[in-house]
């Protein structure tokens, strides 16, 4: 088990950890703390991955189904735009 949501976070952009790898996290904790770098690293892709659930983007598709739906309109086309 994972302690986070795969989808939001990756190994670009964070770390996981699984249930009671308290070890692991204070590890990770004094080497962010030594080498800045390695948080600095993984700035970027966190922000992409922030901005792609972002409310704005979740509220425009929500709005795009809620349309589709509205219209009878298969709402499953509308996924492949979304990836």
């Amino acid at each position: 088990m994972v302690g986070g949501i795969p989808d939001y976070v990756d190994s670009t952009s964070g770390w996981l950890f699984g249930k009671g790898e308290v070890a692991r996290i204070v590890n990770l904790i004094v080497e962010i703390c030594n080498e800045k770098e390695m948080s600095l690293s993984r700035r970027s892709a966190a922000r992409s991955k922030a901005l792609v659930f972002s409310w704005r983007r979740v509220g425009e598709k929500m709005h795009t189904v809620y349309e589709a739906v509205a219209q009878h309109r298969s709402v499953g086309a509308l996924r492949a735009g979304w990836e």
